[in-house]
């Protein structure tokens, strides 16, 4: 890889931690995020990079736009390939919770485990958030924020999947989706809010 590339990537890597941090201070919107991120992902030049920033607040006064979701400002980044983030468990317990960056597609394989996926206080960078989950003799628990529309999509043999995040109000058509899909045997896939 070139000088210049390199450069690039380690600017593209700074927009995007800083547009993170300003959609976590409510600076953006998940879609003006998104759109922003797709094109931070697309731009070939610096001055493409920094237009991404121009018209948002100064860095230093995020702490003060949004106090409580300050302490969120540096999330996970997404991988700039886009690559979805891979959760593993075989026969051991794997809880992510916290501030994280969710990509749009999260694979979870989980085997003779207990695997926990904690979404409430993550950051969602999709309008539709897909995980797939492979499940084999385990447990494995998503929990979600209220706000979001859960799809549940996954198939079971001998196996219970469940979601237990009822309709708790009408949800705007603009709501964030959460889609699980895969596969359960000998398992128990639940999706549900904080008890």
């Amino acid at each position: 890889m070139s000088a210049d590339a390199q450069n690039i990537d380690a600017v593209r890597g700074r927009v995007v931690d800083q547009l993170t941090a300003h959609y976590a201070a409510d600076a953006l919107s998940l879609e003006e995020l998104e759109q922003r991120l797709d094109a931070a992902y697309a731009a070939t030049s610096r001055h493409a990079l920094d237009a991404l920033l121009r018209d948002l607040p100064d860095q230093r006064a995020l702490a003060t736009v949004a106090p409580e979701r300050g302490a969120a400002a540096h999330p996970y980044a997404p991988q700039h390939d886009g690559a979805p983030t891979r959760i593993m468990a075989f026969m051991s317990e794997t809880h992510r919770a916290g501030h994280w960056f969710v990509p749009r597609r999260v694979e979870v394989l989980s085997i003779m485990a207990d695997t926990k996926i904690d979404l409430r206080e993550a950051s969602l960078t999709g309008a539709v958030t897909d995980i797939e989950v492979n499940a084999l003799m385990t447990n494995v628990v998503v929990i979600v924020p209220e706000g979001v529309r859960v799809v549940n999509e996954v198939s079971a043999f001998l196996a219970t999947t469940r979601d237990r995040t009822g309709r708790r109000g009408q949800l705007p058509a603009s709501a964030p989706v959460i889609r699980l899909h895969g596969w359960s045997v000998m398992a128990e896939v639940t999706v549900r809010h904080a008890e």
